[in-house]
């Protein structure tokens, strides 16, 4: 009876997928088990496993159980049910909705804090979908002029961002200005500290101002792979906010999603911000002046469907071991080709050691006339009637040709071909 619950207990199936409702059936089965050895209260049970315990203090089956229940509780809160939910389209039931579209974020030597807001970055992500008027937020978005390393002013559409440590830029975007990079290694973080990336290198930017003429700001932004994603991350309609009628917009497209290549982050932000801001209705987002021109920011409402996204660095942890064990690990004997197990031969039947402890080994001629010679019947025909063509053509040259050959016939330096060979084809 012991061993029909222990096996039981310890030959569950493994989860194929984290869920909530897979958790709690391992959490049933196995408290099951575990109740039906209490009950049995078998005496040499208990003394085995009393004796198999180590001085090492190890977690306590309750602590478990209390750990797989939370994340159980986690993943339900979490996770969208499949294929119980239903759509909500009464607006009396969607009115505690809400979004967020805002993180936090880094820089400094050694680690920085940032956050990547919308968007898609490869990480993993929290999202919220809706098709019903929601209040979403606007992020301040400006388009500038840079200059590349030709001291031509390109444009750039960048992100202006108070809860950023540091200014960051795309790769692509350094490459499309070809500003020389300086070598860094600098953690940027987000959300809960977690890891996003690393940033290996750092560029020296100068931005102009398309409304002042007159402002230019130097600054240096660390390079990543991705700043953000397209920004917005839901679609509006402009037309109903009067306030911003004759405004200089620092990005005049704001309503429409569109790429970032740049974020600017607190560390340059109060030499741009300035103190003039104008506040419309609530459904409508607020603008503030800068250096930039008027940036427009803040909540507003839309009816289409959008996308909330709150997004984390997740580095997997099964793949970093095998990365690393791949890395120490010795390699495999390498298989030896046809001609390198020839040398090997070669050696092994060829070398003597010497009295002072020196080897001598025979030279490996190659031995068929195709090895020694190669392919070369057509190339030396072909140069040989040229010759002849030569000759004919300079009687002088042929005199002196034919002295030097009969010269060097004569000294043993080369011989007639046996006429019995005269046959054997090329």
């Amino acid at each position: 009876m012991v061993f029909a619950h222990l096996e039981r207990l310890f030959d569950q199936p493994p989860l194929q997928q984290e869920s909530a409702f897979g958790l709690r059936k391992l959490i049933d089965s196995t408290n099951e088990s575990v109740r039906a050895l209490e009950n049995l209260n078998h005496p040499e049970t208990r003394r085995r496993l009393e004796l198999s315990l180590t001085d090492k203090r190890v977690p306590t089956f309750e602590r478990l159980i209390e750990l797989l229940e939370q994340q159980s509780i986690a993943l339900d809160t979490m996770s969208p049910s499949k294929g119980r939910g239903k759509p909500v389209n009464d607006p009396q039931k969607l009115k505690n909705l809400f979004r967020i579209d805002k993180g936090n974020k880094p820089v400094g030597n050694a680690r920085v804090h940032a956050a990547a807001v919308g968007g898609k970055t490869g990480s993993p992500t929290h999202q919220c979908n809706s098709t019903t008027n929601q209040s979403q937020v606007l992020l301040a978005t400006a388009v500038v002029e840079v200059k590349d390393n030709h001291g031509s002013l390109q444009t750039c559409r960048v992100l202006l961002d108070t809860g950023s440590q540091a200014s960051l830029i795309t790769a692509s975007g350094a490459n499309k200005l070809g500003l020389k990079r300086k070598e860094v290694h600098c953690q940027v973080t987000g959300i809960a500290a977690s890891g996003v990336a690393t940033a290996n290198s750092m560029v020296s930017i100068q931005i102009s101002s398309r409304v002042e003429t007159e402002f230019t700001l130097t600054i240096n932004a660390l390079v990543l792979q991705k700043v953000t994603g397209d920004l917005p991350t839901f679609t509006c309609n402009p037309s109903g906010w009067k306030h911003l009628s004759g405004l200089r917009l620092a990005d005049p497209l704001y309503y429409k999603t569109q790429a970032v290549d740049a974020l600017l982050g607190a560390d340059v932000l109060p030499e741009i911000l300035r103190s003039n801001i104008i506040r419309g209705p609530k459904t409508a987002p607020t603008a503030q002046e800068t250096a930039l021109g008027w940036i427009v920011y803040g909540p507003t409402t839309t009816t289409t469907e959008s996308k909330a996204v709150a997004h984390f660095g997740q580095f997997d942890l099964n793949s970093t071991l095998q990365r690393f064990w791949e890395l120490e690990d010795v390699s495999s004997c390498r298989r030896f080709t046809a001609e390198e197990k020839s040398c090997e031969g070669h050696y092994e039947s060829t070398h003597t050691r010497n009295p002072d402890g020196s080897y001598t080994v025979r030279l490996p001629f190659k031995e068929t006339a195709e090895q020694v010679l190669g392919k070369s019947y057509e190339s030396a025909l072909r140069r040989f009637k040229q010759l002849e063509r030569r000759l004919a053509s300079n009687s002088g040259l042929k005199e002196r040709y034919v002295a030097f050959m009969q010269d060097y016939f004569s000294m043993g330096h080369m011989e007639l071909v046996p006429e019995e060979d005269l046959e054997i084809a090329p």
